[in-house]
């Protein structure tokens, strides 16, 4: 059995037993003097103070210091663990909902059903595991929903908080989303990582022969392409035409110098066209202006959309809606010079350089995952309120005690 003390600095309040021990000693010590109408008449040796402890005033401030340690004991909210005898954490296993989480890991999940371990699957609901073959559909893949179905885990199966859990799960880039998962105890980590893409990553083919993909550090980098058939297939091959149909001079040079700045930094191979040629398509599109048809396959961004009714709003896929103008008036990502970074961005998105399938580190883990201790709400209800009952007790008797002797 244990105790822990969730709130263990209300401890400094036990100083606090050095009050009725300064006003007990003062008060013995300064005395009273009484005047009496028959004091003339005693001997001088009759009249000396009387001096010393008394054993009820004993028992006062025995009974007042006791009450401050117990109120300073039940501010410090203990709490009682270990009750059933159990030397080491009982195990509790989350697994994603994932086919190939489970079959990689069958081994450990079976051994743990042998053991009569719990098993929950790691989504938004926390179902309890009946079986391997029976697996949810994989949609709650993000941190936000697992952190859901762990608090429901705890909170549906009276889990008290010091379990050892073990988490299963395939190690992806969409993990790393700024959202944290926190895990109520010392915890281990089981991440799966899918090699089924490896060798596939996307990357745009340049007119030289340069591959312009997204290194392991999360960067546009080029590199000279391989004639190998394991590298597969670019998702774009030579020069990115570009069109920048604004009405705005200023916008329109805005634009131009973000897109020379990207191709001289990362070398991506762009051609720009400030006015329209004939009978010629368009991979990318920058206009102030929402046109009549819109490019089934290309990349359009149209800027100053506030302005714009609300019907000529269009929301599809490869339509980006700028609510500002471009120009340093307007936009602060111009005016910080972060334009050139955004564009990269969207080119990024709009090609999908950056698979799901990369795996994270052990570090960027860290710091999804994180500890945080969890208190159920009727575990060991029963002692704080026990602790408030005697408190109550000491304190009745105390002043029965004391009216008593000044009666």
């Amino acid at each position: 059995m244990t105790m822990e003390l969730l709130n263990p600095l209300m401890w400094w309040g036990a100083l606090a037993v050095a009050i009725p021990l300064i006003l007990h000693f003062w008060h013995q010590k300064k005395g009273k003097l009484l005047s009496w109408a028959a004091t003339q008449w005693l001997s001088e040796k009759n009249m000396q103070q009387s001096r010393g402890l008394k054993l009820d005033n004993l028992l006062l401030l025995a009974l007042r210091i006791l009450m401050i340690l117990i109120l300073v004991f039940y501010l410090s909210k203990p709490l009682i663990h270990g009750w059933g005898g159990k030397s080491s954490p009982e195990k509790v296993h989350f697994i994603q909902p994932d086919k190939r989480v489970v079959e990689n890991f069958r081994f450990e999940i079976e051994e743990a059903q042998k053991k009569g371990e719990k098993l929950f699957w790691l989504n938004s609901h926390g179902e309890a595991v009946k079986s391997l073959t029976d697996i949810p559909a994989q949609n709650d893949t993000r941190p936000l929903d697992w952190q859901s179905g762990i608090n429901q885990v705890y909170q549906a199966n009276h889990l008290k908080g010091h379990e050892q859990p073990e988490i299963y799960f395939l190690n992806q880039k969409t993990l790393m989303n700024g959202t944290h998962v926190y895990v109520p105890d010392t915890f281990n980590l089981h991440p799966l990582t899918d090699t089924s893409g490896a060798g596939n990553q996307p990357y745009i083919l340049s007119s030289d022969q340069k591959k312009l993909m997204v290194s392991e550090a999360g960067i546009l980098s080029n590199q000279t392409a391989q004639p190998s058939s394991a590298e597969g297939k670019p998702v774009h091959s030579g020069a990115i035409q570009v069109l920048i149909s604004h009405q705005d001079k200023t916008e329109k040079q805005t634009i131009t110098a973000a897109l020379k700045a990207l191709k001289e930094v990362y070398q991506v191979d762009l051609l720009i066209d400030e006015a329209a040629v004939a009978q010629k398509k368009y991979d990318w599109t920058f206009t102030d202006t929402m046109p009549d048809k819109f490019p089934s396959s290309g990349l359009l961004i149209v800027s100053g959309t506030d302005k714009l009714p609300a019907a000529k709003t269009v929301i599809q896929p490869n339509v980006v809606n700028i609510p500002f103008h471009l120009n340093p008036q307007t936009s602060d990502m111009v005016f910080n010079g972060e334009l050139p970074e955004w564009i990269g961005e969207v080119l990024v998105k709009h090609y999908q350089l950056n698979p799901d399938h990369q795996p994270l580190s052990r570090k960027q883990l860290n710091t999804i995952f994180k500890t945080k201790k969890y208190t159920p709400k009727a575990e060991n209800s029963w002692f704080p309120a026990s602790l408030l009952l005697v408190f109550i007790l000491v304190l009745g008797t105390e002043r029965w005690i004391a009216i008593r002797k000044n009666a």
